[in-house]
């Protein structure tokens, strides 16, 4: 799971009862709400940005950006020295007045460079004057380096000569022809001896009881003998104390015992906290449980002989990751060989098709974002990537019931934002998929040997390419009796587009909007009591941002089940390696009363 960090000594301090060494703080930004108000920023330079920095949001008179750096929602000051027509930067960013009290105040900050073979350096300045280029003394920096470090790197300045006045402070980019640098977390005050880290970010993935854990650490020279770690969050306090020495220059892990609960979708204020004797410092902050799910819909068929490989790793998605997995399996036939299931998703397929670079059979693609244009064999790999290595800042929740009178089904969806968004234009698209689709040469009244549509083309038959999740133990055109499909796509409403207007074109963090729409089962549907709803939120450019699936109030569902004249438990059932009911088993390998067979 990928979670802010929270640096303690770069945040608001917790001014806790009795604790007369606590770390005191005259300014502290970690640019989460975006570049302070107070800041100044000056463009001297006056260079048009390349067009890649465009992109991330820099055009002339704009120096320095708030930008959302890494994976973890973490936002950072960013600036920029590479430019359409080659170039020194000269961009300034000045802090509004800084009252400097005490002679033990420092100036703490972490930077680093974005680009590991073009490192951008920068200088530091302070004025007595004002917030203007011409009040700084560019003769003599207080900070400078040339190249930053590719990596996260933490700095600090003494600032006791600045003792009893007011100061202002100045970041300055001025690399040529770089990348970006990225400066975060800027501290001025006195420090406290003890720090920590939370792994509370501003969206989590997780709901109802969730462990507070973290990193503690001693920031002085000084080892920490003894430690208490607590938190405040919905209004309950907790408190842990701790043996072990903290060691200058480690850090420790640590998990509080009692955990606090958090509904889905819900945000709360926090609170986290680090004491030894009396010294003490803390983080505040706001969470939001937003679980994400990641949406992959597949291209698929039965005429398909490679596509067997689809359906054993939408089948092992779904075990491994229910609650974060979303299968859907599009349709479509060949010129010579029809496939049942395509009919009614033929505008669906295509789109997806295009729109997504797909190439060849199975092919899928995660939430739409070409970048995971891919082979199902790669699903589960491509899922830990994704998972891993990018944000969520929205929650999601559908509702879904259906209405025998009307064949109907009414949505009702719940959307809700962890973040300011600007010039959004979102989108709420909606699949029926129903599972457990099923039909026989006698249901469909069709002779034995001739084709329903629901047949399966197996290239895996006879171990010709290894195992395949029991498809290898199958016949090479696997009959309709012994074919149950899932995920399978029945319509998208309103279109793959989805519906606009839904939600505002500007987004402020904690936003919550609702949405309701209505429509028919198609007739496509062969059992109503096997459909389940998605919806997909799908942002400007075309990718979905967060799903959520449900079973639909008024049906019941049967999912990875089969069909009410199959019952699944049966006691002379038949059911081949992939868990598929088997009406007429051939020879083979198959699950009977429990047990596996040779037939």
């Amino acid at each position: 799971m990928n979670m802010k960090k929270n640096v303690i000594i770069a945040c608001t301090a917790l001014l806790l009862a009795g604790s007369a060494k606590a770390q005191i703080t005259y300014f502290s930004t970690g640019f989460d709400e975006g570049i302070p108000s107070a800041f100044t920023l000056h463009d001297v330079d006056g260079r048009t940005p390349s067009t890649d920095m465009q992109n991330l949001g820099f055009t002339v008179g704009v120096p320095w950006i708030a930008y959302e750096e890494g994976n973890d929602g973490n936002m950072v000051a960013c600036s920029t020295s590479w430019y359409k027509n080659a170039g020194k930067s000269d961009d300034w960013m000045v802090t509004g007045a800084i009252a400097i009290e005490s002679e033990k105040t420092v100036l703490s900050w972490r930077s680093r460079a974005s680009d590991k073979d073009y490192r951008d350096g920068y200088k530091i300045y302070i004025s007595e004057k004002g917030t203007a280029v011409e009040d700084f003394d560019k003769s003599a920096p207080l900070f400078e380096v040339s190249k930053e470090s590719y990596s996260w790197t933490e700095h600090v300045v003494d600032l006791s000569a600045y003792a009893g006045k007011t100061v202002y402070i100045a970041f300055v980019n001025d690399s040529q022809d770089k990348n970006c640098l990225y400066v975060d977390d800027i501290f001025v005050g006195v420090e406290s001896n003890v720090g920590l880290t939370t792994n509370l970010g501003r969206v989590i993935q997780q709901y109802g009881d969730v462990a507070v854990s973290g990193q503690v650490f001693a920031t002085g020279e000084k080892s920490i003998t003894s430690y208490k770690v607590g938190y405040r969050i919905n209004g309950e306090t907790y408190e842990q104390e701790f043996d072990g020495t903290l060691e200058p220059g480690k850090k420790t892990d640590f998990v509080l015992d009692k955990k606090f609960n958090i509904s889905r979708n819900q945000t709360s204020e926090y609170e986290v906290w680090i004491k030894s004797g009396t010294d003490s410092t803390g983080v505040k902050g706001r969470v939001s449980a937003y679980p994400r799910k990641l949406v992959s819909e597949e291209v698929t068929g039965t005429w398909c002989g490679y596509c067997v490989r689809g359906i054993v790793a939408m089948k092992e998605m779904n075990e491994k990751y229910p609650d974060s997995f979303i299968g859907i399996a599009i349709h479509c036939s060949s010129a010579a060989w029809t496939d049942a299931m395509s009919f009614g998703v033929e505008d669906y397929h295509d789109l997806l098709f295009s729109r997504c670079n797909l190439s060849g059979y199975p092919r899928c693609v995660y939430n739409r974002n070409t970048m995971y244009s891919i082979d199902p064999g790669d699903m589960e790999t491509y899922y830990k990537q994704i998972m891993d290595n990018s944000t969520n800042n929205c929650g999601i929740q559908l509702n879904a019931s259906y209405d025998e009178a009307t064949n109907g089904i009414t949505a009702n969806t719940d959307i809700y934002f962890a973040a300011d968004i600007d010039k959004a234009d979102y989108r709420l698209a909606y699949v029926l998929v129903e599972n457990n689709v099923h039909r026989t040469n006698e249901d469909i009244g069709v002779p034995e040997g001739k084709p329903t549509g629901y047949e399966q083309n197996n290239y895996y038959a006879d171990n010709a390419m290894g195992e395949m999740g029991g498809f290898e133990n199958l016949p090479s055109t696997i009959p309709a009796d012994q074919m149950w499909y899932n995920d399978v796509a029945r319509t998208i409403y309103p279109d793959y587009n989805g519906v606009s207007g839904v939600i505002p074109e500007t987004i402020k963090e904690g936003d919550h909007f609702s949405y309701s729409c209505s429509f028919e089962i198609p007739k496509n549907v062969l059992e109503k009591k096997n459909t389940e709803l998605i919806v997909l939120l799908i942002n400007k450019n075309g990718i979905i941002d967060n799903a959520d699936k449900v079973a639909i109030d008024g049906l019941t569902t049967g999912i990875y089940t089969v069909r009410d004249d199959n019952v699944a438990n049966e006691d002379d059932a038949y059911y081949n390696v992939n868990g598929m009911r088997v009406n007429y088993p051939g020879k083979g390998i198959y699950i009977h009363k429990g047990k596996k067979i040779l037939k």
